[in-house]
Order: C-alpha cells, then sequence, then structure tokens
C-alpha cells in the first residue's frame, strides 16, 4: 500500500523538476489569488496546495478529491457545532475528541483533512471571540479548497499529460 504522504511515485530527474514546477505554480497562483481577493486568510488558499499534491499523480488526484470531501464535512460538522453555540466550552469539548481522534486517521486522507479542518475552524471561532466571523470563514474555507484543488488538477495534469491520460482512460474503463 502506498504511503498516505507521499505515494509511491518513481520519479527520474525530469519529473521531479516537473513536480518541483508544478508545485511552486500551484503554491504560487493560489497566494496571489487569495492575496487578489482581499481573503484575510491569503495563505489558505497556498497551503492546501501544498498539502494535496505529492510527487504521485495518482495520489495526487485522490488527495485533491479526498480533501475536498473531508472539507465540506468538516465545514458541515462546524457550521452545526456553532449553530447550536459558540461557547468555548462546547468549542473545546468538540475539538479534543477530534484532536484524540486525529492520528488515527492518517491513512485515511479525507477523513485527516476533515478533522484538522474541523480542529482549526473551531479554534479560530474560539479564538476570536466573534461568532459573526464564523459564516464567512466556513464560505471562505470552501472557497479557498476548491481554488486549491482546481490549482493542482491544472498544474499536475499540464505537466503531467501522459500519466493524467493513463489515469483516466484506466478510471474510464472501470466505469464500463
Amino acid at each position: 500500500m502506498p504511503d498516505p504522504w507521499l505515494g509511491n511515485a518513481n520519479f527520474d530527474r525530469w519529473s521531479w523538476l516537473r513536480f518541483a514546477l508544478a508545485y511552486a505554480l500551484s503554491a504560487t497562483m493560489g497566494l496571489w489569488i487569495g492575496i487578489e481577493s482581499g481573503s484575510v486568510r491569503a495563505v489558505w488558499t497556498s497551503a492546501i496546495t501544498l498539502v494535496l499534491m505529492v510527487p504521485d499523480v495518482g495520489m495526487t488526484y485522490r488527495r485533491v478529491f479526498g480533501g475536498m470531501a473531508g472539507t465540506v464535512l468538516a465545514v458541515c460538522t462546524v457550521w452545526l457545532v456553532t449553530s447550536v453555540s459558540h461557547s468555548p466550552a462546547l468549542l473545546c469539548a468538540t475539538i479534543l475528541p477530534v484532536a484524540f481522534l486525529l492520528p488515527s486517521q492518517v491513512m485515511r486522507f479525507w477523513a485527516f483533512s476533515g478533522m484538522i479542518a474541523i480542529i482549526v475552524l473551531l479554534a479560530w471561532d474560539l479564538a476570536s471571540g466573534d461568532s459573526r466571523l464564523q459564516p464567512a470563514l466556513l464560505v471562505e474555507r470552501m472557497e479557498d479548497m476548491a481554488i486549491g484543488a482546481v490549482l493542482v488538477l491544472i498544474f499536475t495534469a499540464a505537466l503531467f499529460p501522459r500519466v493524467t491520460a493513463c489515469l483516466l482512460e484506466s478510471a474510464w474503463r472501470r466505469t464500463r
């Protein structure tokens, strides 16, 4: 089974250079988009690209879609918790078991990334002390993830077109 963080890539020198270029372009474009959009947390989009992209094209694609699923579940969970209350006791009582269970999910990227998002979003709510920020924060988290995921998809496909085509063809054959 491949490593959940690096996959099982066996890149040659040219592939490593292409990966480094895709990685740098995704992160740079993510930061630029975050800054230009006036985001208070502009670095989030860039950080998402850095977490999603690994030196294994297939694993990168799985992480993109898993990361999106985890983020949607996290945002829904945080919305449910904060719709009940913004009480520090409730927020801490939610963060604690999620943080406790987090290491057990390291092999499930979608769950691991979603649990991290829950912790970060609830901690941000807890630290800000302003419950009016929460709805905008949740929307911004979804936007950041979507932008980061699209950037990773674009640059990975552009710099690894043959591998991407083979993976798409293989996925197409499995659905038929």
